[in-house]
């Protein structure tokens, strides 16, 4: 009773565990939301058609920064430096630049089909093509808004606004795919709704906070803007790349159907970690901000200091929730894809590898040198697209994961280094991989507990029972190896009621 008591106790006094049980749950809502629709893609529609998502889903980023070119990172950035009057004027500068490209890219790819259909896929029509660029454009509307309220610590008012957009997309998709038409289609319509409805929501939110009479159209402006997010532009879009570019290259050795076994994969892995690790991330990003406005050295240990305290926990977590995915994962598809449980497997170590670095990168956006998350991101997209190239007709879609982890090892590795080459900080490479060796570890259990009841069936009781104690040595072996989290143990134990 002691040890929950000091807990609720933290929860109540911190203001980081407050924004990150409200972002957590927030996260997880969202989640749900979209997993509902996963199901549906795969058994509700064909598996090609399934692959053509997978692609939507890569498309939709890569085009989201094109529209953007990063003025939703340098606007945001202004937000602890400037007046509400300053601000309003580099929003709305910010804004024209959005519509104003959103408006050009449609017109160049409606006039150009030929280049969707060899990018996306020969069935798609203009008139959804244009739903689809309407999606990506107040998709970037809402983003803004929510970085804003992010910044602004209105956490809950993030949180609404982050689940009911998939809700609504996940509502719209399931019901034209149960009673229209089962197919991509349907899921195009949903997203161009879902975020059509709440694009609009954005735009009323900025008109009523930041007032539009202080808006003046300034060349400055847009070229400070501009000058910021244009790195941000080829680094995230390496980053997409390097993230989900595999599905092109396992598109044209292998096909759609290779396309839609290696995103449902993924896209679990990608649920499961970000789902932990991005309300903790969106949690210490206002924190770290103004920390840094104020000192920026003091920035820089914050973030090193729980960057390491929290590896430890989310690895714990991520470990516990995995236990019953592969049954999970059979239950929501077909035996066609059996497969997807071995990339998922593979495909949540990168991620946490990733999203590390991701935290990393806050430090180089403050400095306002996106130019070395770019550097980073197309490096390293470069050393995945031709791994990739060069494994796939090899070994097929595990390749693809395995290169994926490969090439984030590398981003992460070289994150460290420009960290320590820009600031004071003194990070180990060695001691980050070190602490992530447990999870990794546990990982591989897992998945020759699962391969190894195929091969040697035995009940499912059993099953479960060998991995809850793998967990249970997963979690004494990263408590021995991690001083903090024995340290924060000790504490709660050992606290005085």
């Amino acid at each position: 009773m002691r040890i929950i008591e000091e807990i609720k106790r933290k929860f109540k006094e911190s203001k980081l565990l407050n924004y990150l049980s409200i972002y957590m749950l927030g996260r997880l809502l969202a989640v749900f939301s979209s997993l509902i629709l996963l199901p549906l893609f795969t058994k509700k529609i064909p598996q090609e058609e399934f692959g053509i998502v997978g692609i939507l889903w890569l498309a939709g980023p890569i085009l989201t920064r094109l529209i953007n070119i990063g003025v939703d990172v340098s606007v945001s950035l202004k937000f602890y430096k400037l007046t509400n009057k300053e601000l309003s004027n580099y929003l709305y500068n910010a804004l024209l630049i959005v519509l104003s490209l959103a408006s050009t890219f449609w017109l160049i790819f409606y006039f150009n089909m030929d280049i969707v259909h060899w990018a996306l896929d020969p069935s798609l029509s203009p008139q959804y093509f244009s739903l689809f660029i309407f999606s990506i454009t107040t998709s970037v509307l809402l983003g803004i808004m929510r970085s804003f309220l992010q910044l602004g610590g209105k956490a809950w008012w993030n949180v609404f606004y982050t689940v009911l957009p998939p809700i609504v997309i996940s509502a719209v998709t399931y019901y034209l795919i149960i009673y229209v038409e089962p197919s991509y289609s349907s899921y195009i319509i949903g997203m161009a709704v879902g975020n059509g409805v709440f694009g609009g929501v954005a735009l009323l939110f900025f008109f009523k906070n930041y007032s539009i009479k202080f808006f003046r159209l300034s060349i400055r402006i847009i070229k400070n803007l501009v000058k910021v997010g244009i790195p941000v532009l080829p680094g995230t879009l390496a980053v997409l790349i390097l993230a989900a570019g595999d599905r092109y290259i396992i598109k044209y050795f292998m096909g759609l159907e290779a396309v839609a076994l290696y995103t449902y994969g993924y896209r679990f892995s990608e649920y499961v970690l970000i789902s932990i690790f991005q309300p903790f991330q969106k949690s210490i990003v206002p924190i770290i901000l103004k920390k840094a406005a104020g000192n920026f050295e003091e920035a820089a240990v914050y973030s090193q200091r729980l960057t390491g305290r929290a590896l430890g926990y989310i690895t714990i977590i991520v470990g516990a929730v995995i236990i019953p995915f592969k049954d999970i994962m059979n239950y929501l598809s077909v035996d066609a894809y059996s497969l997807s449980y071995t990339i998922f497997l593979i495909s949540i170590f990168g991620i946490l590898l990733n999203n590390i670095s991701n935290i990393y990168s806050i430090i180089f956006n403050h400095l306002e040198r996106t130019d070395l998350n770019m550097v980073l991101g197309i490096l390293c997209a470069l050393l995945n697209v031709g791994l990739n190239i060069w494994l796939i007709p090899i070994y097929g879609v595990v390749a693809a994961a395995l290169t994926t982890v490969v090439s984030f090892m590398v981003v992460l590795i070289l994150s460290i280094f420009l960290l320590n080459r820009f600031t004071r900080q003194k990070i180990s490479v060695s001691r980050v991989f070190i602490a992530t060796l447990p999870f990794l570890l546990y990982l591989s259990i897992i998945y020759i507990i699962d391969t190894g009841s195929i091969i040697n069936p035995i009940q499912t009781f059993q099953i479960y029972a060998l991995k809850i104690i793998a967990f249970i040595g997963f979690l004494l072996l990263s408590f021995s190896m991690s001083k903090e989290l024995r340290n924060d143990f000790y504490k709660i134990v050992n606290k005085k009621t």
